[in-house]
């Protein structure tokens, strides 16, 4: 009884296939046409429905001949989901790629960068007051005795500096030149030794949360390289050999322009530091430097 209902089964698919044989002919043949009227009417959606349509008939009539009657059931089904639901699939993928492209395209990662530098060719100035005796004579050249005078010196040396901040951008990301707030977290500087008398002393500053300005030129489509312009400023201390007393920290004020080139998440640069302190010797700090960092 299986085998019977099974063959029963069989025959039933064949002769709904069999019996759409000629109509799918008939359908091949007007379908060419059809789908230049469409096309023409700019009726795409349709045009593209019936070129569907088209591709699953002909391979239909492929199933017919080679008595593939399962296939040919599967291709029968097709059909019908497509006249009953259309290009539903295909429609969707289409309009989902254009609100896809049509959406502005998600910058927050490039709208916030964090960076880090470290200057590896810098060079301090400190300038500031100092009293020293200075003998004076009569004006015959006998000396006459001594007075204090306070002289204003000036002490270079070799430095290293690094810098940790952040750099928050305004505005749509696709621009070629962006501004932005850049905030500078930590700027800590550290003189290593004294070209002029030989001493070694570890002259040091430092600023916490500088904040400033910045501009980037992004240099190609990619926009994974660029330069930046940048500027900050605030308050700073100084642990220094040029004033009365060491502890506490000299309080001051400093501003630190810098330009800098970076490709993908390296880059390097040249920046300048000059910062003042006012305090019984008068203390001009000034820093230049080569750097290089990442961008994160």
């Amino acid at each position: 009884m299986k085998k019977v209902g099974l063959i029963l089964a069989m025959l039933f698919v064949v002769s709904i296939v069999m019996g759409q044989q000629q109509t799918n002919k008939e359908r091949i043949a007007q379908l060419p046409e059809l789908i230049e009227e469409q096309a023409a009417a700019e009726k795409y959606d349709e045009a593209a429905k019936l070129s569907r349509e088209l591709e699953l008939r002909e391979e239909l009539e492929i199933a017919l001949k080679d008595k593939d009657y399962k296939k040919a059931a599967q291709l029968k089904d097709e059909l019908d989901k497509l006249e009953k639901e259309g290009l539903k699939t295909s429609t969707d993928a289409v309009t989902t790629a254009q609100k896809t492209e049509e959406r502005p395209v998600s910058r927050k990662k490039e709208n916030i960068k964090l960076y880090l530098d470290l200057t590896f060719a810098g060079f301090d100035s400190y300038v500031y007051d100092r009293q020293e005796y200075v003998e004076m004579y009569d004006e015959n050249g006998y000396y006459i005795g001594s007075t204090m005078q306070t002289v204003r010196t000036r002490d270079n040396m070799f430095a290293l500096n690094l810098k940790l901040g952040n750099k928050f951008f305004f505005g749509p990301g696709e621009k070629k030149f962006r501004l932005g707030l850049d905030v500078n977290y930590l700027s800590l500087n550290m003189g290593l030794s004294n070209f002029n008398n030989g001493d070694f002393f570890p002259n040091m500053n430092f600023s916490i949360v500088r904040p400033g300005i910045v501009g980037t030129l992004f240099l190609n489509e990619k926009r994974n390289m660029g330069i930046d312009f940048q500027v900050n400023g605030g308050m700073m201390f100084a642990l220094t050999g040029y004033d009365d007393f060491i502890f506490p920290p000299n309080l001051g004020v400093s501003v630190n322009p810098h330009i800098k080139f970076w490709y993908n998440k390296i880059g390097g640069g040249i920046e300048f530091n000059y910062g003042r302190m006012r305090n019984t010797n008068d203390i001009v700090y000034q820093h230049v430097g080569l750097f290089f960092g990442f961008r994160f």
